[in-house]
């Protein structure tokens, strides 16, 4: 009887060192990283994530007909949004490219949606409140990861 309860303590023993070991190293984290803007979906899609965002704050004044393609002829409607706005050269900053493909950093864009006085004009939207942070994080993590036609 002591040896079979001195057995079933070792047991037990083992079993919780074994047990608190695999706490320590713990399991992988699968459940979504609440800064991630695209709650871990993987990447960011142009279709999906990117083009509701112009479209709710673009498009009005940034397509024929709307206040600002008076001045700057940049067609944000879904349909035109990506050719006019990767790899294109703004008309109001010399020398400033409006999304540079891998670089959130340089893309003018980026810049007129963050700051409150930008290279050239005001904060985009003009005169209405700025997109939210987690817009932004998924307009930069579209374009650092190359800003595909996806």
């Amino acid at each position: 009887m002591r040896k079979t309860r001195g057995a079933v303590r070792r047991l037990l023993a083992a079993g919780l060192f074994v047990g608190c070991g695999l706490a320590a190293t713990g399991c992988p984290n699968t459940s979504p990283d609440p800064n991630d803007p695209n709650g871990g979906a993987g990447a960011v899609s142009f279709a999906a994530d990117i083009v509701p965002i112009l479209t709710a704050h673009c498009a009005g004044c940034h397509s024929p007909g709307g206040f600002a393609f008076t001045f700057i002829t940049m067609d944000l409607r879904a349909a035109n949004a990506y050719q006019n706005l990767v790899g294109v050269a703004s008309v109001q900053a010399s020398g400033r490219v409006r999304i540079v493909p891998g670089d959130a950093t340089a893309s003018y864009l980026i810049e007129k949606v963050t700051q409150d006085q930008p290279q050239v004009g005001a904060r985009m939207p003009l005169n209405r409140d700025p997109l939210s942070e987690a817009e932004i994080a998924l307009l930069r993590d579209w374009i650092d990861a190359g800003a595909p036609n996806n």
